[in-house]
């Protein structure tokens, strides 16, 4: 945070008090840029592509803060998994609670996982805290360093975040560069209002925020309100990215029934202060049903399931912050004029079609 704040000051960023209120940010599981210049059904079946490392797709364009894999052969899918866990709890959990952290991916990869996987050695107290926490995030989320191995590649396991972008640096850099007040003069009314997402994202010249992804914009735009109506602005304890709602109505059996809710199985986190704040969800079929995911179907299209991204867009994801009182901190509200560039610009969709026909032909 203290970081974050030397980058972007402001006086709206500010600890928790006993008068500021939860508020919950939300925006769909599934990426979006590559949906719309990719176009649904090649996204789709881009964003769970594989190759002989693991889920490229995955560590190539599911950008979210949300990411998955479908279990299973070919048309034959069995399980989906889903994480929002930041990658720097695992080098935490690694630097101070090795055999901890051991035992959580064993139960992930669903078979035993060793020291030596990890850390590189088969007694991990060898390490210190901080090298045992860099050796485990070098093997989880090396970030624009290379792939992830095998325990969250997605071969055996998704454990954590592994895109380059969803960090938590990134997360709150997102924040707290965008809590500062920026009005705009509407063209139509003359009033001053709370400038846009892609107004502010492209008036700051920001290198903090992406406009056109579902997270960002969704965060810069409540984040700037807030800022603009004099709030002071903090994350809600504990810091992270949760799972926040499904659709579950939205997948039918093969007798046209909505799947029940209770086949979603969720974890590493629990209900708190009412709220939901699990990270894990697993969505499979129970035995004894007649059936199998792969016979299930969606309601929007017709479509059967075949591919992660037809249940990730069922997926809400959020982060929870605080708000403190309106007019805490002195606005000025001076319009400012900055056009904001459509989304789907031809210069950005070309260089994602590019990396597109890159994957395709590894």
């Amino acid at each position: 945070m203290a970081e974050a704040l030397a980058r972007d000051p402001t006086e709206h960023v500010a600890n928790n008090d006993a008068e500021s209120q939860r508020r919950v940010v939300e925006w769909p599981a599934i990426p979006q840029r590559p949906r719309r210049c990719l176009g649904r059904d090649r996204a789709g079946r881009l964003l769970g592509m594989r190759d002989a490392q693991g889920d490229i797709g995955r560590h190539e364009l599911q950008d979210e803060y949300a990411e998955w894999r479908m279990v299973g052969e070919g048309d034959q899918p069995e399980r989906f998994e889903l994480t929002t866990e930041l990658p720097e709890y695992w080098e935490l959990l690694a630097a101070h609670y090795p055999q901890r952290m051991l035992a959580v991916l064993s139960a992930f990869a669903q078979r035993t996982v060793t020291a030596h996987e990890v850390f590189g050695l088969t007694d991990p107290e060898l390490l210190d805290a901080d090298e045992r926490g860099r050796r485990a995030r070098g093997v989880l989320a090396p970030g624009r360093s290379g792939r992830p191995a095998a325990l969250n590649n997605g071969v055996d396991a998704v454990t954590c975040l592994s895109h380059p972008t969803n960090t938590l640096e990134a997360l709150v850099r997102l924040v707290v560069g965008s809590a500062i007040p920026m009005f705009t003069q509407d063209r139509a009314t003359g009033v001053a209002r709370a400038a846009t997402a892609s107004e502010f994202i492209a008036g700051r010249s920001a290198t903090f925020a992406q406009d056109c992804r579902g997270s960002d914009p969704v965060v810069v735009e409540r984040i700037v309100s807030l800022a603009c109506d004099g709030r002071r602005i903090g994350f809600d304890d504990p810091l992270g990215i949760y799972i926040v709602g499904i659709q579950a109505h939205e997948l039918l059996t093969p007798h046209g029934d909505p799947v029940s809710p209770e086949w979603f199985r969720f974890s590493r986190g629990r209900r708190r202060d009412g709220v939901s704040r699990y990270q894990r969800m697993t969505f499979t079929v129970p035995p004894g049903q007649g059936f199998t995911l792969a016979d299930l179907q969606s309601r929007r299209t017709g479509e059967v399931i075949r591919r992660g991204a037809q249940i990730a867009e069922l997926v809400q994801v959020g982060v929870y912050l605080r708000a403190g009182a309106s007019g805490a901190v002195a606005v000025t509200a001076t319009p400012q004029e900055h056009e904001a560039p459509p989304c789907g610009t031809p210069g950005e969709c070309a260089r994602l079609q590019s990396r597109a026909d890159e994957m395709e032909r590894e």
